[in-house]
């Protein structure tokens, strides 16, 4: 945490969840944190850096949005390809996925990145933000709601 402290604008702590969580001051600073995190959690088995926006937190590796939905998907007797989600930042990535979902979307506001594998999985794109992009994609997939 020192190297993040003399080097960059960010508000450190730790939560239940997570022995390092991270505010920063802006999104330059934030890239130059996820270089350090990455760095980091490549010399400890199973952690990773998850990242939104300005915000990250560490995790372990096997625990992301992929695979709660892989997870809700069993616990409610379904199959992956029944399941719906929706992502706009970094932290979504995991489960922007055909091996976590069937029905995949982003939002017009998405960064880049999550536009693209969106595309790259076959997924849907709405031309709307936010929530009522979310809801273009359920009726694009259900149109019948």
């Amino acid at each position: 945490m020192q190297r993040i402290h003399s080097r960059h604008q960010a508000t450190l702590y730790e939560d239940a969840f997570s022995p390092l969580c991270m505010i920063a001051k802006n999104n330059a600073e934030a890239d130059g944190i996820m270089r350090i995190l990455e760095e980091h959690c490549a010399s400890v088995p199973h952690l990773t850096a998850v990242r939104n926006d300005i915000y990250a937190r560490l995790s372990h590796a096997d625990y992301h949005k992929g695979a709660v939905a892989a997870e809700a998907a069993r616990v409610l007797g379904i199959s992956i390809q029944e399941i719906f989600v929706a992502g706009d930042h970094l932290n979504d990535l995991p489960m922007l996925d055909r091996d976590a979902a069937g029905f995949i979307a982003a939002p017009s506001n998405a960064i880049p990145e999550v536009r693209q594998k969106v595309a790259s999985q076959g997924g849907y794109l709405s031309p709307l933000p936010c929530g009522h992009g979310v809801l273009d994609a359920l009726q694009h997939f259900l149109p019948s709601l």
